[in-house]
């Protein structure tokens, strides 16, 4: 099997290739960007398995068994597995004999009983139906041993399921009831495997994979420039798109909507080089459009060609831009927006400017000769410490008065009981007027009553 991990950096992580996180987008994908790391225990000894391919089945073969548990590992089985089933001519028996089934179906519909030719049709039907469901076992035997003794019984467990459980979806996507599927073609091949898959990886496996290569998947950042290079980086994209064949998707559930296409079917190569481009950094997709011109790429491995000629150009590019643009910030040199607008771009270590405050100052000249300390609270008419003279005006009260020193908070609280006892005797004559008009009112209520009573005599 193939390891995509041969040519990305051990150091590069799912989050540096990613927008945001990809959990709130409809759910993690079981294949991202960097391929699992797989640990071999040199202790183990491996389970092997051999053989026979090709169209005599004479060459022989030794595969290793599957023992892991990673789900994009389980995809890539599965993947194999199809390759394997291709290589060794089964999968064209079963479709053959599917073909041969049909066709006597079909004839047999416009026949009827004793016609000529019929009972051997009705024998042509039934040998090819003995023989897809013969090969469809050889099949499913052939996958259960391709798995390590640890994951044979979930595999037993999921056939019988999908085979014998009344209700499946056919190869038209139409949900049948009250019938089991049975081992009636490669359709039984694929509903298994599908249903192991399911065991491990969720149900809208397709669709969470094209969500993830059409809006999450982006170059690494400048940090890992130098590591990871843009060819390898789109070749994983590419092979993400072709895992979509062998995943789950949601057309495979019950009662799922007719007019919801199909998910596990790779985008076609004009989307894909549509998404590869959004991937790239910004500059290197100028690069190329600027390269191209009026031009829509339809092939992915040419564009994935001419992203990798134009990269140490870009490379190049950039790096002189990062020296030209520390070398003005070393020099302290201004941007052109700067200059227009006249104001210095601010450096490391310069003190952060103090907003001007805007508003009427205050003086007072006689504070400001005498008690500096408090010259800006008032105006020189507002002045209740100094006289003009430089005396000052508590101690001149203090002095003619006789008594102790009163400061300016003293004589503040004397203010203050004046307006008091001015409003209490204001509230007093209020108090008076409100009495003496209720007595009015209950006199003229008085002389109301008793002019009406002489009136009645």
């Amino acid at each position: 099997m193939t390891s995509w991990n041969k040519t990305l950096p051990d150091t590069l992580t799912n989050g540096e290739c990613e927008r945001g996180d990809v959990t709130k987008q409809g759910g993690t994908p079981p294949v991202r960007i960097v391929p699992p790391k797989k640990e071999e225990d040199p202790s183990k000894k491996k389970s092997m398995v051999t053989f026979y391919v090709g169209e005599d089945q004479s060459t022989k073969e030794s595969y290793e068994k599957f023992e892991d548990s990673h789900p994009e590992n389980g995809i890539k089985h599965v993947r194999f597995f199809n390759q394997l089933i291709t290589k060794r001519g089964t999968k064209d028996l079963i479709e053959e004999q599917e073909g041969i089934r049909d066709a006597a179906k079909a004839a047999l519909q416009v026949m009827e009983e004793g016609d000529h030719g019929y009972d051997e049709l009705v024998e042509e039907r039934d040998e090819a139906i003995a023989e897809i469901e013969r090969l469809v076992t050889e099949v499913l035997d052939t996958f259960e041993q391709l798995l390590g003794a640890a994951l044979v019984p979930e595999w037993e467990e999921n056939c019988r399921k999908m085979l014998d459980t009344n209700g499946y979806i056919n190869e038209n996507d139409t949900w049948i009831n009250h019938r089991a599927l049975g081992k009636t073609g490669w359709h039984s091949v694929h509903v298994c495997l599908n249903g192991w898959l399911c065991l491990n990886v969720p149900k809208d496996c397709a669709e969470r994979t094209r969500r993830y290569l059409s809006t999450q998947v982006v170059f690494p950042p400048t940090g890992h420039t130098k590591q990871v290079k843009i060819k390898p980086f789109l070749l994983r994209m590419k092979g993400m798109n072709e895992l979509t064949t062998h995943m789950p998707c949601l057309k495979d559930t019950k009662n799922a909507p007719t007019s919801m296409p199909r998910a596990s079917v790779p985008f076609p190569e004009y989307e894909m080089c549509t998404y590869l481009l959004n991937a790239c950094p910004v500059g290197m997709k100028e690069m190329y459009w600027s390269r191209k011109g009026q031009h829509f790429p339809c092939n992915v491995d040419q564009l994935i060609e001419d992203l990798h000629m134009m990269e140490p150009e870009y490379l190049s590019h950039k790096k002189l831009m990062g020296e030209i643009r520390a070398m003005k910030q070393s020099n302290g040199a201004s941007s052109p927006s700067d200059k227009k607008s006249g104001k210095r771009k601010m450096q490391s270590g310069d003190a952060i400017p103090r907003k001007s405050v805007k508003g009427t100052s205050k003086l007072c000249q006689f504070c400001a000769q005498w008690q500096p300390q408090i010259k800006d609270t008032h105006n020189t008419k507002d002045c209740r410490k100094w006289n003009p003279d430089g005396t000052s005006k508590e101690k001149g009260k203090f002095q003619k008065s006789g008594g102790k020193y009163k400061s300016s908070n003293a004589h503040a609280i004397d203010e203050m009981k004046e307006c008091f006892a001015t409003m209490k005797k204001q509230n007093e004559k209020l108090m008076k007027y409100v009495k003496k008009s209720k007595k009015s009112r209950r006199g003229r209520r008085g002389y109301e009553s008793s002019g009406s009573d002489s009136d009645s005599e």
